[in-house]
């Protein structure tokens, strides 16, 4: 009775140390407003995030002043210089709070930002080029430009008010589960076998789910400056769940090669006695 039951506590250890890492890295990295903003921010200021964002910004112009079309290429290289300027970072850290409150309350819609107090920084590349077209710019756009469209930015409102409880049900079924291992099992290896694959399966479940992810959002989304900035973002922060996994994966190695190593010792020294 002591084997099924020391066998079943594992699995189930193992579920729940994953859930518990997974919705932990949700609550701390991802619905945390701070954090996030601090990670899109972070992820704006890569030359690909500039990039995109130029691009999205030039197509939106291009699409008010078409005659634009001829310069785009070049519009795009000088904004995505621009966005890494002192002058624009405010502007990042306003596109990043806004994808958040997007993503925690479940409000789908475009994110439109103000580009009026950027106007002459943005408009002095078109001016450098030709004044002509530059001052077919009409002031208005300015004030409300598309950044991401509508129905783009993911819902997380139902899991803001899940993960925090899941995360704290989990870690006390791991703690129980612990418990009752250490309890059952008679010798210590055979604790620290048990709960060390805990840690080594769910770790390694967590590592694997990074890159699956990854290709889920390259999958989803297709080949638009959208998509950069989405798979970007997802590489940020994942690096912090790829970090959790591993140290999860490594606990649970280092007490697994410990209880192998008390056995084999264990085994030794019964032949030697007998």
């Amino acid at each position: 009775m002591r084997r099924p039951l020391i066998l079943l506590s594992t699995v189930v250890l193992a579920v729940a140390l994953l859930a518990a890492n997974v919705t932990w890295w949700v609550d701390a990295e991802v619905l945390d407003n701070d954090a996030f903003v601090e990670s899109a921010v972070v992820v704006l200021n890569q030359p690909t995030s500039r990039d995109a964002i130029a691009t999205i910004v030039v197509d939106r112009l291009v699409e008010e002043v078409r005659v634009l079309v001829v310069v785009d290429e070049v519009l795009v290289s000088v904004f995505s210089r621009l966005l890494g300027t002192p002058q624009l970072q405010d502007l990042l850290v306003l596109v990043s709070q806004e994808l958040h409150q997007r993503m925690v309350t479940g409000e789908t819609g475009p994110i439109i930002v103000d580009l009026e107090p950027y106007h002459d920084v943005l408009l002095a590349p078109v001016d450098a080029v030709s004044p002509e077209l530059a001052a077919r710019v009409p002031d208005a756009w300015f004030r409300s430009v598309e950044v991401l469209e509508e129905g783009v930015v993911p819902d997380l409102s139902g899991t803001a008010d899940k993960a925090r409880t899941v995360g704290v049900a989990a870690v006390a079924i791991a703690v129980a589960l612990i418990v009752l291992i250490v309890a059952v099992a008679q010798r210590w290896w055979v604790r620290l076998g048990a709960v060390g694959t805990s840690f080594f399966v769910a770790g390694g479940l967590s590592a694997l789910a990074v890159p699956a992810g990854a290709g889920t959002v390259v999958a989803v989304n297709p080949d638009t400056p959208r998509a950069v900035l989405v798979a970007n973002l997802y590489a940020e922060l994942a690096a912090s769940m790829t970090a959790r996994s591993l140290n999860l994966l490594l606990v649970g190695a280092v007490l697994v090669v410990v209880s192998l190593v008390a056995l084999t010792i264990n085994m030794v020294s019964s032949r030697a006695s007998s």
